[in-house]
């Protein structure tokens, strides 16, 4: 299945909202809204999908289901597919709203059910795997181990999943026939993720690698992958979220562990970068060296996870902050170029990943679907340009990420460019801040003051560090925020 976030775009910031699309109950916050056959489709909690025409926003169709909406939706071969609380599984007519079928177990549908080769899959809880012919909802079969299944994955002739009754199952797609089965000793396992020969599937934080014509191991690693996290393969590495692991795809050797001690999301790869997101950063790896290209700072002092979508060249960013926000970061000049709050008013409302769609970048929060669309003002407000003003309070955040090795190929030390953050004149190298300031305001190596403006810190402070791990640098001249990121080259 192809990433739904590495997406071609042609889109220049700054945007503003060309259109915006209100629903009688609120969107589903995990469902981001899918865009095919010119139109933009979404569900809602209360069962309702709807589906806009994609350049202007007016509605074309509403199906109700039963109850809301319980997975995102699934787009395959002009067929909209759903599955509702109501225990359905829905086919709808891509261009009219018209159901085509419906299919019921009963018990509740778990996971995201997958269209593939005609076969649809959905694993339900009454432990069964089942295959639906997808265009007529006829049962093809069922597989089941008597306790509950995992996720799956499919090929062109097989489908792999892991069960709670500790083995990892390899299946014929036309029949449902076992081939093969292995034993990983694990209830929990990942979705897999296939690489030709092989696939790469994680028990608990246990990643295997198993041949995919015999259920052979190939090779075990341990502790490199959180269990529900499915493996991303790129070329001849493997990428797990745990520490941001890379392992070397034949072998198992881990090659690299770049996010020690956390837990990153939303892996991308694109053209030999790895694009991924922990906290409220965004950042980007050069996979041959295994060294950072750049990260930005989208939210700081926040643990919300951000969702993302690549484009040309900016990265769209989502984040439930306020009242949702969308940023877009310049992937040449590695900062944030562009951002927009207020996809909603409501405050506790949960934001959609962006979609990007040729020219325009649509998501969803609370009731609403917003479409944005490249500025005909290139001096529209919310464009970011370096400027000289010193605001009253902090405008522009810095990020140092430290760790007792660094983090991301980094050195764990502060660069501060030879400039006042002030006046921009040359700084001083030997006041001694830490004694002006109390040790509250400044205590890193370097200092960002001439001697004239350092008189004057206490009623006019260029730069102050917010007490949070890691430590976060407030600027209030952008022109020095700029450089202090160039230096350290994390803009």
């Amino acid at each position: 299945m192809k990433s739904p976030f590495a997406l071609k775009s042609s889109i220049e910031v700054p945007l503003e909202k060309v259109w915006e699309f209100e629903a009688d109950d609120k969107i589903e916050p995990w469902s981001t809204p899918i865009v095919a056959h010119g139109m933009v489709f979404f569900g809602c909690k209360d069962g309702s999908i709807y589906a806009l025409e994609t350049t202007a926003g007016q509605e074309k169709w509403m199906f109700k289901m039963g109850k809301r909406l319980r997975a995102p939706l699934l787009s395959k071969n002009g067929i909209i597919y759903a599955t509702s609380d109501d225990k359905n599984f829905y086919a709808v007519n891509a261009q009219t709203g018209e159901k085509l079928w419906q299919f019921s177990t009963g018990k509740d549908i778990l996971y995201w059910p997958f269209v593939e080769n005609g076969n649809a899959y959905l694993v339900t809880k009454d432990k069964n795997l089942y295959a639906l012919d997808a265009q007529t909802g006829v049962e093809r079969w069922r597989f089941s181990t008597g306790k509950d299944l995992m996720p799956p994955s499919v090929n062109e002739n097989l489908i792999f999943l892991g069960s709670q009754d500790r083995y990892v199952y390899a299946l014929d797609t036309n029949s449902g026939s076992k081939k093969w089965e292995f034993k990983s000793g694990h209830k929990n396992h990942s979705p897999p993720a296939i690489s030709k020969d092989r696939i790469l599937i994680s028990g608990d934080d246990n990643l295997y690698a198993i041949d995919v014509n015999d259920g052979t191991l190939l090779w075990s690693a341990k502790k490199v992958n959180h269990g529900w996290h499915k493996p991303v393969v790129a070329g001849d590495y493997v990428l797990c979220t745990k520490e941001l692991t890379i392992l070397n795809l034949s072998d198992g050797t881990v090659l690299a562990k770049l996010a020690l001690g956390q837990t990153v999301s939303n892996i991308i790869v694109q053209a030999g970068t790895l694009y991924a997101s922990m906290g409220g950063i965004v950042f980007a790896i050069d996979l041959l060296t295994k060294k950072m290209k750049w990260y930005a700072v989208v939210e700081p002092q926040t643990a919300l996870h951000l969702r993302f979508a690549l484009g040309n060249e900016f990265v769209f960013v989502t984040s439930d902050s306020q009242n949702g926000m969308l940023s877009a970061i310049n992937t040449s000049r590695f900062m944030k170029r562009w951002g927009f709050t207020g996809l909603s008013q409501g405050v506790f409302d949960n934001v959609s990943g962006p979609v990007i769609q040729q020219e325009m970048v649509i998501v969803s929060r609370g009731k609403r679907v917003s479409a944005f669309k490249s500025s005909k003002d290139p001096a529209s407000k919310h464009l970011l340009e370096i400027g000289d003003d010193i605001a009253p309070s902090p405008k522009y955040i810095g990020i140092i990420l430290l760790s007792k090795e660094g983090f991301l190929g980094g050195k764990g030390e502060i660069s501060w460019p030879n400039r006042c953050c002030l006046c921009g004149g040359p700084a001083e190298k030997k006041i001694d801040l830490t004694k002006k300031m109390d040790g509250a305001r400044l205590s890193a190596p370097g200092i960002p003051y001439c001697a004239s403006c350092y008189e004057k810190t206490r009623e006019n402070l260029g730069v102050e560090i917010l007490r949070t791990s890691p430590p976060t640098f407030a600027f209030r001249n952008e022109k020095y925020w700029a450089m202090f990121m160039e230096a350290n080259r994390t803009r």
